[in-house]
């Protein structure tokens, strides 16, 4: 154990250091790069967006009509400012707010604990979910009864 401990010293004294990336991410998405470069650690859900603290921080509860959940198909998306600019043109005179949270490479499990940490004390209106790619594989194969389930929800949240 000394050994270790001085093997330890040595090399931060030589300033070495080593960070911990994973090599790939489920069906190798998002690579090293792109991880290091777009998001930041997050100890419940692996990881969220750089600015996914600022995001959350700039709504009070009760403020968001629109909450956009989801992986890389909703992160990439451009169904979200659509649907805000679409409803916000239906509703003049009525500012329609959304937020997307949608975080590529994610699974529906994540969602459940972003939903349950994050989204929920933001009482939104309506929160949409989208769970592709990264739900499908948890039961094993392509084939899997919960293919079948897979898509959009719509789900409003508390009294209107």
């Amino acid at each position: 154990m000394a050994a270790l401990a001085l093997a330890e010293g040595i090399l931060r004294a030589a300033g070495f250091a080593f960070e911990i990336t994973p090599e790939a991410v489920e069906f190798g998405w998002p690579d090293p790069v792109v991880l290091k470069e777009h998001y930041a650690g997050d100890p419940d859900l692996f990881c969220v967006l750089k600015d996914y603290d600022l995001r959350l921080r700039r709504f009070a509860p009760g403020e968001l009509d629109l909450v956009f959940m989801g992986d890389s198909c909703t992160e990439f998306s451009e169904y979200p400012r659509l649907l805000v600019e679409r409803l916000s043109a239906d509703h003049p005179g009525r500012e329609i707010v959304g937020l997307k949270l949608a975080v590529g490479g994610w699974s529906s499990f994540q969602g459940l604990q972003q939903m349950r940490r994050d989204v929920v004390s933001l009482r939104p209106k309506v929160v949409t979910v989208q769970y592709r790619r990264g739900s499908y594989g948890e039961r094993g194969r392509a084939g899997s009864p919960d293919r079948s389930r897979r898509g959009t929800a719509a789900v409003p949240i508390g009294s209107p």
